[in-house]
C-alpha cells in the first residue's frame, strides 16, 4: 500500500511539473474556506482528463490477455448502462435503478446484445470478440449457461478493446444497438 502511494505521488508530481512547464490549466479554479473548488477549464472530457491526470500510458489491446480486456470492458459497459439509466430514469429509487442495471449487464443480457450486433462487427472487432469468447476463465456466471457466459466475456473483451483504442463513438454505437 505504501509503495502504491509513493507511485501515485510521483505521478502527481510529474504531472504538476509538466503542467507548469507547458502552462496548462490544472483545473483548480480557486480555494475557498471549505477547500478547493474544482473546475474544468481545459475542455477535456472524462477519459482525456483521466489519462492526463493519472499519467496513463496508451496500451495496445492486441498485447493484452483477453480476460484483462474483458475486465476493462465489464467496467466500461457497466458505466455506460448506469449512465444511461440515471440519465433516463434517475428520479427513481437507487435500488430500482441498480436492479435494472444488474439485469442489463448480466451474462444473459450481454449474450443477447452480442447476438444483435455480431453481424455489424468489423473483422478486427470480431477477432477481439472471439479472443474473449474463447479465453479460458476460472469463473462461471451464476444465472447463465456456459455458452452465454463465454459470449458475454467476448462482448466485454470487445468493449474493453474499443475503449483502449479510444474508439468511443463506435463503442457507444455498438452498446446502444445491443441494448435496443
Amino acid at each position: 500500500m505504501e509503495e502504491s502511494l509513493k507511485v501515485a505521488d510521483n505521478v502527481a508530481q510529474d504531472l504538476n511539473k509538466r503542467e507548469n512547464e507547458t502552462g496548462s490549466e490544472t483545473g483548480i479554479v480557486a480555494e475557498s474556506e471549505t477547500g478547493i473548488v474544482a473546475g474544468n477549464e481545459t475542455g477535456l472530457d472524462f477519459v482525456d482528463c483521466m489519462i492526463r491526470r493519472m499519467g496513463i500510458k496508451e496500451v495496445d489491446p492486441k498485447d493484452l490477455n483477453p480476460i484483462v480486456l474483458a475486465y476493462v470492458g465489464d467496467a466500461v459497459y457497466s458505466l455506460a448502462v448506469r449512465t444511461f439509466l440515471v440519465a433516463n430514469t434517475g428520479k427513481r429509487q437507487v435500488n430500482k435503478i441498480n436492479n435494472d442495471a444488474n439485469s442489463m449487464v448480466s451474462a444473459k443480457a450481454q449474450a443477447k446484445s452480442i447476438d444483435k450486433i455480431e453481424d455489424l462487427l468489423t473483422e478486427e472487432e470480431k477477432r477481439f470478440y472471439k479472443r474473449g469468447m474463447n479465453a479460458k476463465t476460472n469463473t462461471c456466471a451464476k444465472n447463465a449457461s456456459l455458452f452465454e457466459y463465454r459470449k458475454a466475456t467476448g462482448l466485454e473483451a470487445l468493449v474493453g478493446s474499443l475503449y483502449l483504442l479510444k474508439r468511443y463513438d463506435r463503442l457507444m454505437e455498438l452498446i446502444h444497438l445491443g441494448l435496443q
